[in-house]
């Protein structure tokens, strides 16, 4: 019995103490190193100037790379992605999407003056994406250099109404503006043409179920990644 009680007491050590080394590092003195969450909050905290939380852990960390959620009070309720690269060693790496998120309206506007060039009417649908950008892009980089970061993962979908479809050109002249402006080594933008009389209910839904389902009358889209980038048009003239 004693023999029992003895290893249930060690069993049950093994496991507190494989827990607190999940969760923190040790140094060469054998002491408990900061979390690696606490040392990107402060990082991210002293880069943009303002108070950090923690929300809940993203994806997995085995492959040296960690990513969490955090809040600040410039978005209230929307989430940042926080990855720390090499997390493991002192050569770590953070790099988050607070940029993507203060230019999520600059963003949309982008968008809308390229697609108001051709068609005076139109719905779109386009926000900040889930990934963390470059770890050197500054706190006050400007939306230009946000838009050019290579590490960027943009995405676009618009509609627009068959009355005011002239032809393919115009859909190319949209495509070709948004390829030579924005450097992001990710990029999916697609823009569709519908029936006026489904145009007033279409909503966000209906568009990609639109899009995916193939019920438009036309379409051009851009799918950028792996350094390519295709352009490719469907339907219409």
């Amino acid at each position: 019995m004693k023999r029992i009680l003895l290893l249930a007491i060690l069993f049950a050590t093994i496991l507190i103490g494989g827990t607190g080394c999940s969760m923190f590092e040790k140094n060469n003195n054998n002491q408990p190193k900061q979390d690696v969450n606490e040392l990107a909050l402060e990082y991210l905290e002293q880069k943009y100037g303002e108070k950090f939380e923690y929300c809940a852990p993203a994806g997995s960390s085995y492959t040296g790379t960690r990513t969490f959620l955090a809040t600040c009070e410039s978005f209230g309720k929307k989430r940042i992605v926080v990855q720390i690269d090499n997390y493991k060693t002192d050569e770590r790496q953070f790099r988050d999407n607070y940029l993507a998120l203060k230019y999520e309206d600059r963003l949309y506007d982008y968008f809308s003056e390229i697609v108001n060039s051709q068609f005076s009417e139109f719905k779109l649908y386009c926000g900040a994406i889930g990934v963390a950008l470059s770890a050197d892009l500054p706190a006050d980089a400007t939306f230009d250099e946000y838009l050019k970061d290579p590490a960027g993962n943009i995405t676009a979908l618009a509609v627009v109404k068959e009355s005011e479809y002239k032809g393919k050109e115009q859909l190319s002249q949209i495509l070709e503006t948004i390829t030579s402006t924005c450097g992001a080594s990710r990029l999916s933008v697609v823009v569709i043409v519908i029936e006026d009389t489904r145009f007033s209910d279409c909503d966000y839904e209906k568009a990609h179920d639109c899009n995916i389902r193939k019920g438009y009358l036309a379409k051009g889209e851009i799918v950028r990644g792996e350094g390519e980038t295709f352009i490719d048009y469907y339907g219409g003239e």
